[in-house]
């Protein structure tokens, strides 16, 4: 898939026999016309599509800075009307309890 810029990626993998490849297709928003071109000349039929946040820069905190941090984004992903919550930290060493 020429064009679709470094941070392009695309994923096949093959589900037993009689069933068709899934296809994962992640690029930039930028790009999402360019790559929506290249799956329907190569004949794909997407079935879904969505963007997605995703942190560049992720941030690693102590476990008690951690457990403040998940617990605010803990509270507007228990609000019914808000559908995602993203944030940028990364993993902590340890399990962190909410």
């Amino acid at each position: 898939m020429a064009g679709l810029g470094p941070r392009s990626a695309i994923e096949r993998a093959e589900i037993g026999n009689s069933r068709p490849t899934v296809v994962r297709a992640c690029a930039l928003l930028d790009h999402f016309g360019t790559l929506q071109a290249a799956l329907e000349a190569q004949g794909v039929a997407v079935q879904s599509a969505e963007s997605e946040y995703v942190a560049q820069n992720l941030v690693t905190l102590a476990e008690d800075k951690a457990t403040e941090v998940l617990k605010l984004v803990d509270a507007p992903e228990q609000d019914e009307d808000v559908q995602r919550v993203f944030h940028n930290l990364g993993e902590t060493n340890t399990p962190v309890s909410l």
